[in-house]
């Protein structure tokens, strides 16, 4: 009879931590998991525009480890061109930049119509109201001032690719109303009722 307990005991231990290794792992692998997840669910993409590689770098992992999709520009006018070729849902263009300045390349992106939703983050080391006041007027969306604290950086992101994907939202619901899909798919509802 001792020997039958003393085989369940080892077995309910074995059973105990073989539970515990798969709740641990579980645990530790659950960020990567909801990473891959957003990966392969078509995770918002967003550009970040810096001169300095290791400001460039540094977005890169921290966006990446949130799940989004990145892509790079070391000025400004490689910005405007991959804009065009692969439009981001969100923008974070730093202001000091040598031959075009944050200010101009957001001046002409939100002048394009193709380019005019996309929500821009203006990132500075300049802290002076002026200086937050003529990105605003230039058409940026928020500005956060460098060093950039991860947790506000993830904040502003999120509240900011909601509103864009409410005006992407309004954006396809107003061409389906012009072209008429919108209102046939309504009437045969109706006299489906």
């Amino acid at each position: 009879m001792t020997i039958f307990y003393t085989i369940y005991s080892m077995f309910s231990i074995f059973i105990i931590l073989f539970v515990l290794i798969i709740l641990s792992t579980w645990v530790i692998t659950s960020t990567n998991r909801n990473v891959w997840y957003r990966l392969m669910n078509n995770a918002p993409t967003i550009m970040v525009v810096d001169d300095y590689e290791q400001n460039l770098t540094l977005l890169e992992d921290i966006l990446s480890s949130l799940g989004y999709q990145v892509i790079m520009a070391r000025n400004g006018e490689e910005a405007l061109e991959k804009v065009l070729k692969e439009p981001p849902d969100l923008i974070l263009l730093d202001i000091m930049m040598p031959k075009m300045d944050g200010y101009q390349v957001a001046r002409r992106l939100k002048k394009d119509e193709r380019t005019m939703i996309i929500p821009i983050v203006m990132l500075t080391s300049l802290n002076e109201v002026y200086d937050r006041v003529k990105a605003l007027d230039v058409g940026a969306d928020d500005f956060l001032t460098k060093p950039v604290h991860k947790k506000e950086l993830e904040s502003r992101i999120k509240s900011l690719l909601k509103v864009k994907a409410y005006n992407d939202y309004m954006k396809t619901y107003q061409k389906a109303l012009s072209e008429g899909t919108e209102i046939e798919a309504c009437r045969k509802n109706r006299t489906a009722s």
